[in-house]
């Protein structure tokens, strides 16, 4: 029976169209960045509670970086810088915003090259509810 669950669960999202994690509330926006070119090894965005949110982004290599810059946007089109800069010791990273409204919350990371280059991570989406 847990089998037959589990992969209903896991079915799910397939059979009905949305999806657990990650999902674009608005399918007329497209997320145009510039290629990481497998840099970022990993980036998610989480809610913490009711009113935090919690960042974190894995590296597949540090070299070149000088630093990190978070951005974030509440229309997922115009994104804002919103944490000073986060130095180079990873090669996983967190952030932590307590600054949230509610409502669909657009989060990406930039790699601040030493060459001065910036290359961005995806685009991670939270949505929080008002209480």
């Amino acid at each position: 029976m847990k089998k037959l669950l589990m992969a209903l669960i896991l079915a799910l999202p397939a059979i009905s169209g949305w999806s657990l994690k990650g999902s674009n509330p608005n399918p007329l926006l497209t997320f145009t960045n510039s290629p990481s070119g497998g840099m970022f090894s990993s980036f998610n965005a989480h809610r913490e509670g009711h009113a935090t949110i919690c960042l974190m982004w894995k590296m597949s290599t540090d070299a070149g970086v000088a630093s990190y810059q978070i951005e974030k946007s509440y229309d997922g089109e115009f994104f804002d810088p919103v944490a000073g800069q986060v130095n180079n010791h990873g090669p996983i990273y967190t952030w932590k915003d307590s600054n949230v409204f509610p409502g669909y919350i657009y989060y990406r990371v930039a790699a601040n090259m030493a060459n001065g280059d910036v290359i961005y991570s995806d685009v991670q989406v939270v949505h929080i509810v008002q209480h």
